[in-house]
């Protein structure tokens, strides 16, 4: 599960640098979110 939580915040830098913030900080809310339902 770790592995997951890793490339979420990989893909959260990718989209950092490429597209808007907003949507970074979005993506990583879902990475958080998905985090906290999975039990981390």
């Amino acid at each position: 599960m770790q592995k997951f939580v890793l490339t979420c915040y990989f893909l959260f830098f990718i989209k950092l640098h490429f597209e808007k913030i907003t949507t970074s900080f979005f993506v990583l809310s879902n990475c958080e979110l998905l985090n906290l339902t999975s039990g981390f």
